[in-house]
């Protein structure tokens, strides 16, 4: 066989197999993507590692926040059922301090104090959906929800039942109760003061619950944060491994196309080498 023949067969063996090998590769591109391992795009590869850490950690940080609404939600509610109590409570004072409340109708406005009290003493010592305290004795509970940021849902319990300033001093929530009890059992100490307490109480609750609203709207603007950050990442990951499959068609479409031509010449040749062998 002529050299120059047979170095034609070969580049047409070889071209049938890079094309076969090519259109073998589009189609497991259709099928699983356009990167299938590190050398098909190394720096593409790089990249979809570190998409893929990122993805991880957004999902562990929407989890947090999940659970931080859930709290903070749970302590709005509870915060709001206690400014109603507290408010509650001052008209019972002035009720109480009023020329209606005097001998026998004090006693009913004392039980009702006592279950105010009560109230707020069990919404103080609440727990979240997983059984934990939602007002810690200790620190608040905060949570990481995004890089070098933790948030708490909800705060912790000194910061809502004690250091209320009255005219008597700092108090706690339960003492303020107690000498509104004490005030419509006995008198003492004082209307003024007792007024006071209760007033101070409710102006302090207050502020815990608008500062449970400001806490609430940093967990949720953090949500929408998160919320957008995946599906950047998650359509960057699509963009560098997903295969669109309309170009990989047209590519196969061509292969097969060319592949068949190169058939058709590889034909030719070798019926040409017959005819050179017959002679």
């Amino acid at each position: 066989m002529p050299a120059l023949t047979r170095a034609l067969i070969d580049r047409q063996i070889s071209q049938q197999s890079r094309l076969s090998a090519m259109i073998a590769g589009e189609q497991a591109k259709i099928t699983s993507g356009r990167l299938s391992r590190p050398s098909d795009a190394p720096a593409d590869w790089a990249e979809l590692g570190t998409l893929a850490r990122a993805a991880s950690d957004i999902g562990a940080w929407q989890a947090n926040i999940g659970r931080a609404q859930d709290r903070s939600a749970h302590a709005d509610n509870i915060l709001a059922a206690m400014v109603s109590a507290l408010v509650r409570a001052k008209e019972l004072l002035v009720q109480a301090n009023g020329p209606s409340g005097n001998g026998a109708g004090k006693e009913p406005v004392a039980v009702e104090l006592e279950a105010l009290r009560a109230q707020l003493a069990d919404a103080l010592v609440s727990r979240d959906s997983e059984g934990q305290p939602l007002f810690p004795s200790g620190p608040a509970v905060e949570l990481p929800v995004g890089t070098d940021l933790m948030l708490a849902g909800a705060p912790d319990r000194a910061s809502i039942s004690t250091g209320i300033a009255t005219m008597a001093g700092a108090a706690s929530l339960d003492r303020i109760l107690a000498d509104a009890i004490s005030f419509v059992r006995t008198g003492t100490p004082a209307a003024a003061a007792a007024i006071d307490g209760v007033n101070a109480a409710l102006d302090h609750v207050t502020l815990g619950q608008v500062r449970q609203g400001i806490a609430s709207r940093r967990i949720d603007e953090q949500a929408d944060a998160l919320g957008l950050a995946a599906i950047d990442v998650s359509a960057r990951r699509s963009e560098l491994a997903d295969t669109d499959v309309a170009e990989a068609i047209t590519r196969i479409q061509q292969g097969l196309t060319t592949l068949q031509a190169a058939r058709e010449t590889f034909v030719r040749i070798s019926r040409q080498t017959l005819f050179d062998l017959l002679r």
